[in-house]
């Protein structure tokens, strides 16, 4: 936190979240061979689309979040708060799907 003033301050925050999920598995066949499976993601189709190609079951659990927030907030007295936020946000799935978000955010906040 920054005091910019007496009545106005801001922040500034960013966070990674990672997470290594193993999605090329291998199953053991009862012949003694190996074939690549994913008890995560599923590549099988229904229909002609796979849950990789949709983000479904599995498939859309969080790989990666990044986000980034910078606020200002002024409080001319003592009671009140105004205040305002930008974020920025971006998640990839174990599918690889991807997207990103910006918001802006406000406040007003009165003490009584």
């Amino acid at each position: 936190m920054h005091r910019w003033l007496p009545t106005l301050r801001s922040t500034v925050a960013v966070g990674i979240q990672h997470h290594d999920i193993n999605t090329n598995l291998r199953t053991v066949t009862a012949g003694g061979t190996t074939t690549p499976t994913s008890a995560v993601c599923s590549n099988v189709a229904a229909g002609g689309i796979t849950p990789a190609q949709t983000g479904g079951g599995g498939c859309s659990l969080n790989k990666e979040l990044v986000t980034a927030h910078v606020n200002l907030i002024w409080n001319p007295v003592p009671f009140a708060d105004f205040g305002i936020e930008y974020m920025w946000g971006h998640r990839q799935v174990v599918s690889n799907l991807k997207g990103d978000v910006n918001a802006i955010i406000s406040r007003f906040r009165v003490a009584f």
